[in-house]
């Protein structure tokens, strides 16, 4: 689906882009180079593209998150009906032509209070926010730095 209407040579560029990656690889991007647009219209016409793909990945986010909702609801409705089996046949097993009921030993830990520090993982990573605080305030930190970023903005 395509909101914006960009020049015909970048369109064609742009529909020849990897389709698995999304990548535009150094061929696609020679031609760009090579296209004798203006830079400021080049530049806005990959910006109307981009604005197109972004309205692209909201639509997918939307309905990504109507997929997994549905999904949930029916991983909470299987998990509902094994609970109920597990309650009123434990133990007993049943098998026709279209569905068998089994069951199989197991052992599982069952935490049923504190446990010792040695059988607890812990998660280390760094507080950026924090050293980028104190980068700023001209602390010196062993393995980070403070950079400038120039980020792009589409609107």
């Amino acid at each position: 689906m395509q909101l914006y209407k960009i020049t015909d040579e970048i369109q064609a560029i742009m529909d020849q882009v990897n389709p698995e990656t999304g990548e535009l690889g150094q061929m696609l991007e020679e031609q760009l180079n090579q296209l004798e647009i203006d830079k400021g219209a080049k530049a806005l016409n990959l910006a109307k593209f981009m604005k197109s793909i972004d309205y692209e990945i909201l639509a997918f986010k939307n309905e990504e998150k109507l997929l997994a909702a549905k999904r949930k609801t029916l991983e909470t409705k299987y998990d509902s009906l094994e609970q109920y089996l597990g309650k009123n046949i434990r133990g007993e097993t049943y098998k026709d032509a279209q569905a068998s009921i089994t069951w199989r030993a197991s052992q599982g830990v069952k935490i049923t209070g504190i446990v010792a520090d040695e059988y607890m993982r812990i998660k280390k990573e760094p507080n950026v926010s924090q050293i980028k605080d104190e980068l700023k305030a001209g602390k010196s930190i062993e393995g980070a730095i403070l950079e400038d970023r120039l980020n792009l903005n589409i609107k």
